[in-house]
């Protein structure tokens, strides 16, 4: 596994808004490296973090990561946020203290020009995950 991770941006001002000082569950519904989930995870010692994500190459980035520290406190899912209802619902999960969605492409979608998103490189360009 490489230690290159796509690094999130603003991560004090969104801690700000997601730590809470009690039992709580988190919902990190665009996971990818698990960046954020990570912050959370260290910062908050007791919440519970379900990631979701679509591309199947950072959910095992991510799990790899945080599984290593985190084991018993996260939950990765590949997974469409679209769906977050029913699998929550799947899950027995009745309710969520907070949720993030960090919308956008990674570096490393954009460093890889096979995944469709880069000009840098031979490849199509489909977007696709």
């Amino acid at each position: 596994m490489t230690e290159d991770f796509h690094r999130p941006v603003m991560v004090l001002e969104t801690m700000s808004h997601l730590l809470q000082d009690r039992p709580s569950i988190h919902l990190d519904c665009t996971l990818g490296d698990g960046g954020h989930a990570l912050e959370v995870l260290r910062r908050s010692p007791e919440t519970f973090v379900i990631g979701f994500d679509v591309d199947g190459e950072a959910l095992s980035v991510a799990k790899e990561r945080l599984d290593r520290e985190f084991g018993g406190r996260f939950l990765a899912l590949k997974a469409d946020y679209r769906r977050l209802p029913e699998v929550l619902a799947g899950l027995g999960v009745p309710r969520v203290d907070t949720v993030l969605y960090d919308l956008g492409v990674s570096s490393r979608q954009l460093d890889s020009p096979e995944r469709g998103f880069s000009y840098w490189g031979d490849g199509p360009l489909d977007m696709r995950m």
